[in-house]
């Protein structure tokens, strides 16, 4: 998710009918956050935002030595609301420009995807886990920096809820070890400690690679082609778009039937 829809999160997160008003609008980048925020934890969030079509000094000045002042079309065209904040956000809900063309680059909803993915498996062949002493297993432990070696104990394998990483230590108990694991779909590493290759071999053909489903820990990474919202009805605000094109007239702000 992009800084400014984090930071709005802060706020609003448990807001799901939150109206926002931003008077100093800008380039709509609170519009965008509000949108993306709506798209992650599917809110009704409304958006209003406010800003003049003021122009650049230097646009201001090459402007009036044409012979062009403020309210002619000539002058308007170039004024940020015109040429900045209505095309962004219209662009961005729609996922594509006037001409049709689909917006490049990509989002972060921050949506949690499940997928089952292969486990990363790998045998520590120095020793036989199930031999080892309670204090041997915390030194071969220590190899994983999120194992607290307080939690390792003399039992038959090392799998903890809120720990990645699962250790298989007596390798005669893969059967029912891979049944627990099967469950713990937050479990992304797994090792068996066992000497014996043949035993090691046997526990990972036994579906220890995808064991449960792996979910994984970033947002979803969606096409700004896509656009936020599939049925989106835009009104700028002091513009109609009558026929996609910006003129005078209307009077509602930027919404859509997804957001508001």
């Amino acid at each position: 998710m992009r800084r400014g829809a984090s930071v709005l999160r802060f706020f609003v997160e448990d807001n799901p009918n939150a109206l926002i008003v931003d008077f100093f609008a800008g380039s709509g980048t609170t519009l965008n956050a509000v949108n993306l925020l709506n798209a992650t934890d599917g809110g009704q969030r409304q958006c209003i935002i406010v800003t003049n079509n003021e122009v650049s000094e230097e646009e201001a000045r090459d402007l009036t030595a044409q012979g062009f002042q403020p309210g002619q079309e000539e002058w308007d065209q170039h004024g940020i609301c015109r040429s900045v904040t209505w095309p962004r956000s219209k662009f961005t809900i729609l996922g594509e420009r006037d001409d049709g063309t689909a917006l490049s680059g990509d989002y972060l909803t921050g949506k949690q995807v499940a997928s089952e993915k292969q486990r990363s498996i790998r045998q520590l062949g120095f020793a036989d886990g199930r031999n080892l002493t309670v204090p041997q297993r915390k030194q071969v432990a220590a190899l994983w920096p999120a194992v607290p070696q307080s939690k390792i104990d003399d039992a038959p394998w090392f799998l903890d809820d809120e720990i990645a990483v699962s250790v298989l230590w007596d390798v005669q108990q893969a059967t029912s070890w891979l049944e627990e694991l099967a469950e713990a779909d937050h479990v992304t590493e797994v090792c068996v400690v066992t000497m014996e290759n043949r035993l090691f071999h046997g526990a990972q053909g036994a579906d220890c690679r995808n064991a449960g489903a792996a979910v994984g820990d970033g947002g979803r990474e969606t096409a700004d082609g896509a656009g936020l919202c599939r049925e989106p009805r835009i009104f700028p605000a002091g513009f109609s778009d009558a026929q996609r094109e910006v003129q005078m007239g209307g009077s509602l702000p930027p919404s859509c039937r997804c957001c508001g």
